[in-house]
């Protein structure tokens, strides 16, 4: 439109030619003050900047778009202001809330374009791993990708560094696989940068043209690396060849949080969505449905959200022994293993319970918050699982016909739920197929008399560790206010006395049952001897 406006009418110019031959003083006059100023000639024609979403990895290309569309058009925007409205006008998502947020009255408060670039770059301009192009140059490793895309990979950080060249030749080889280390081991003596990368990206173009179509595993005594490519049927990522992962590749992927599986961000391996469920035996019976709930595990001042099982069928509240680790789950060991098995018999995992949580702060939706203690199990469809003496005690509704669960009894409005929100119940997600699994009580049975095998549950030491529920006739201990607490009495123990006491304070430590503590109140602790031998703890409360 500038343009068009700077060219005369064809009638003006007739006019003017007809009347040359004879002008007058007057129109020369005037003609000399009405001569215009030669138009500036336009710049070549450039597409617009690619829309700037606030995507910390494109700012700097965004911004480089924007100087160079700007320099070759400075008629089109000779302003400071014509040119943060061009940058404003190509924001998108969340560099569009930005700069809403700014805009007062009608107006930004930057004084010119470079001010309100370099607040851009400020605000946007940061990796999202939080390193700096230096400490990804220290750590970039090639992995599955081709030397061609690791290379520019590479060159992209280094251009962004002043590093020598001998600092940039190493830092690329210590990056690439073991493989081609070994291929370059005695032809890259005395090469620049480009030409190490480019005879690094012909050699691994002639690897992987002598390797046959479907994916294969490349060993060494070094060390050991895959192939891109789809994995072939039957045949898992981390099972070519039979070989697990090297040391080196599995301590960089939990150092770095990646999948142990596959090597991909953002989840783990028993949640890996490349990896095909392993077959199994056939099910006992039809699979039992139970609810899943969502909560959140509290401890050490963090937060970890995932799904938990209602499991009727469960004699234990569980929780996944990889899920606990990888989200640092603070464990206990336990003293007295507990055997647990799933519906068919068969031990699952290793057969036993090695490990226990400490104290989770646990809450669900709409305010329901409790403490619980989850035994460590080989459990990966479900993280969390919550047993039968739990839904006793919470005894939740549940609506079949829509598969929700709803805490509203008694016991949840008077302990569990808080907040404004207190009397409203906790819904559960749609349910989900989960096996059923128990707690063994084998050999409880076989080393009871007969008359006494109707009440093996109460010589059950895995119920021994839980609290009964509260009953009418629960006996109360009254606290006589203003009495001071009375110091226990110290009784000698023997060697093999004392070593039993550590392992009871251990044991009872693990369940849960006792605590440390600096109270100066204490009670006589001492033993008596079994008939078969044994020591029986007993705790002088008098």
């Amino acid at each position: 439109m500038t343009r068009l406006q700077l060219i005369p009418p064809v009638s003006s110019v007739s006019s003017a030619a007809s009347s040359a031959s004879q002008p007058s003083p007057a129109a020369a006059a005037a003609d000399c003050a009405s001569d215009p100023t030669p138009a500036h000639t336009p710049g070549p024609l450039m597409a617009l900047p690619d829309k700037f979403s606030g995507d910390p990895e494109q700012c700097v290309g965004f911004l480089m778009q924007c100087e160079l569309f700007l320099r070759q058009q400075p008629s089109l925007y000779p302003t400071e202001e014509a040119k943060v409205s061009l940058v404003c006008s190509l924001l998108t998502g969340a560099a569009r809330e930005w700069i809403a947020a700014l805009w007062t009255g009608g107006s930004l408060p930057f004084h010119g374009y470079t001010a309100f670039t370099q607040q851009l770059r400020e605000v946007f301009n940061h990796p999202a791993d939080g390193k700096d192009a230096g400490a990804q140059l220290y750590g970039i490793k090639q992995g599955w990708q081709t030397a061609a895309a690791y290379s520019l990979r590479f060159r992209t950080l280094a251009a962004r560094m002043d590093w020598t060249n001998s600092a940039l030749t190493t830092a690329f080889r210590e990056g690439l696989t073991t493989e081609l280390q070994r291929e370059l081991a005695c032809r890259d003596e005395g090469l620049s940068l480009d030409n190490l990368i480019a005879l690094t990206i012909k050699l691994d173009n002639l690897l992987r043209a002598r390797q046959p179509r479907h994916p294969a595993h490349v060993s060494s005594r070094g060390g050991s690396s895959f192939l891109p490519g789809a994995p072939g049927p039957g045949r898992e990522p981390m099972q070519l060849g039979s070989t697990q992962l090297s040391p080196k590749e599995r301590a960089r992927r939990v150092q770095q949080d990646l999948c142990l599986y596959c090597g991909q961000p953002g989840h783990i391996r028993n949640t890996c969505p490349n990896r095909q469920p392993r077959r199994s035996a056939e099910p006992v019976g039809e699979p039992a449905f139970t609810l899943t709930l969502p909560i959140t595990l509290h401890f050490d001042d963090r937060a970890v959200k995932t799904q938990a099982m209602i499991d009727s069928g469960a004699a234990g509240n569980f929780i996944d022994l990889d899920f606990a680790r990888y989200n640092v789950v603070p464990l206990l060991s336990c003293d007295a293993r507990v055997a647990v098995t799933a519906l068919d018999g068969r031990p699952l995992g290793s057969g036993q319970i090695r490990f226990l949580t400490q104290d989770l702060s646990v809450t669900a939706p709409d305010h329901h918050y409790e403490t619980l203690r989850l035994f460590a199990i080989d459990s990966p469809r479900c993280p969390v699982i919550l047993r039968l003496p739990w839904l006793e005690k919470h005894n939740p509704n549940i609506n079949w016909s829509v598969h929700k669960l709803m805490f509203s009894s008694a016991h949840c409005r008077r302990h569990c739920l808080q907040g404004p929100q207190g009397s409203a119940p906790a819904v559960s997600r749609p349910i989900a197929a989960a096996a059923l699994m128990d707690i063994s009580t084998t050999g409880v049975e076989e080393g009871l008399p007969v008359q006494y095998r109707d009440l093996q549950v109460a010589f059950s030491k895995q119920h021994a560790t839980q609290l009964p529920p509260h009953r009418s006739y629960d006996c109360a201990i009254d606290l006589l206010p203003g009495a001071v607490p009375t110091r226990g009495r110290v009784f000698p123990l023997s060697q093999p006395e004392s070593a039993a006491m550590q392992a009871y304070i251990q044991e009872e430590l693990a369940k849960g049952f006792i605590r440390p503590s600096a109270s100066p109140a204490s009670a006589g602790f001492f033993f008596v001897k079994k008939k078969d031998g044994g020591l029986r703890p007993c705790v002088d409360y008098r």
